[in-house]
């Protein structure tokens, strides 16, 4: 997110007035989502505070993972402190709500979940994050790889719940691949075993669980208390520290597709986002957010899940990142140690997947 928004942040604010410029956002750095909303808490001091020459100011609104406060925030950021733009917010659910503030104040907004925009708000929103759709392309592949023939879900009962099960009905079928329970659970319940036992009982082969951050490790967990053996699988969103902290040794053998930028360094010399060793060589000073890059990656020399951005040009400035550009991998999670990564990455627009590659990284 660091490389990218700089420069997402310098297309939408062009057409604004030759003046300090205002940006409003609005993370869940409390609540279910915290564990993803504080470390993007933490990008913001990364973010530039001069673009194009004008000053930028940040406010940063706390949502406390609720739909209804993010979209309050969003407005008061919209009516009170009159920003240029919209940034967040966290999860799918209150990244829509925001986005309803967005289009009815006309106000562009970059959304960090992956979610789908609304018939008329595609023109306000930008999201950054792959799409639940892109992903579970590379999780229907492994299924496929592996011989899953039953696949049971339990997902959030939100908004964000319901369209990795809506992309679940329409790709599992056509890969063979029969959905044979559906079960949900509230970002903040505190147990999910009835779910769990009636996943049991229709005897999967996998599991795939629709949640983000810590309150994914909540099915996974009582899955294996109740002695399931099966592979279970996971979104992107549940790719954090946190998540594995809470899981624990539970989360051995778990599945899950994450961008390469998770395992960046681990990924063989071969690999598209990785750089030649001639690639390093620079002849100009970088702008700023190329150097926020380098300092946690090498240059990009194609695009890539890191930068987000196409080759680097003997240029001062980087070329604008194509909107939704994005690579996925299916992933294989295991604690404390180690864990197996078979990838599955695409640059292509619209994506599809390319070779299996594999890594190893360690935590």
């Amino acid at each position: 997110m660091k490389p990218i928004l700089p420069l997402l942040l310098l297309a939408t604010l062009s057409t604004a007035a030759q003046a300090d410029m205002t940006v409003g956002v609005i993370l869940s750095t409390t609540g279910p989502g915290a564990s993803l909303g504080i470390p993007e808490r933490n990008t913001v001091a990364l973010l530039p505070r001069e673009i194009a020459g004008q000053a930028v100011k940040y406010v940063v609104l706390d949502d406390a993972s609720d739909s209804t406060a993010a979209a309050k925030n969003a407005r008061k950021l919209v009516s009170e402190h009159k920003v240029d733009l919209l940034i967040g917010s966290t999860t799918v659910p209150t990244s829509a709500a925001v986005a309803q503030i967005a289009k009815e104040s006309q106000t562009a907004q970059i959304a960090l979940a992956p979610f789908s925009p609304a018939s008329g708000e595609q023109s306000w929103i930008f999201t950054i994050a792959q799409t639940n759709t892109l992903m579970a392309q590379a999780l229907i592949e492994h299924m496929q790889q592996n011989g899953v023939k039953t696949l049971a879900y339990i997902g959030y009962n939100d908004v964000g719940g319901e369209d990795w099960h809506k992309v679940l009905s329409e790709m599992a079928p056509a890969a063979g691949i029969t959905l044979v329970r559906d079960e949900r659970f509230n970002r903040t319940d505190s147990s999910v075993s009835g779910q769990a036992l009636k996943v049991m009982s229709s005897k999967p082969d996998a599991v795939l669980i629709g949640a983000t951050g810590t309150p994914a490790a909540l099915p996974h967990t009582e899955l294996r208390r109740l002695g399931y053996k099966g592979t279970v699988y996971h979104t992107h969103g549940a790719a954090n520290s946190a998540f594995l902290r809470i899981g624990d040794k539970a989360l051995n053998g778990a599945i899950l597709p994450v961008g390469p930028v998770v395992v960046w360094d681990k990924l063989p010399a071969s690999h598209p986002p990785r750089p030649s060793p001639a690639s390093t060589r620079r002849t100009t000073r970088p702008s700023t957010a190329t150097t926020a890059c380098r300092r946690s990656a090498p240059t990009c020399t194609t695009p890539c899940c890191w930068c987000r951005r196409p080759p680097r040009r003997r240029s001062r400035v980087p070329s604008p990142a194509p909107r939704n550009f994005a690579s996925n991998c299916a992933t294989s999670w295991s604690r404390p140690a180690t864990w197996s990564a078979p990838m599955a990455c695409t640059t292509s627009a619209p994506p599809t997947i390319s070779a299996m590659t594999s890594a190893r990284v360690h935590w």
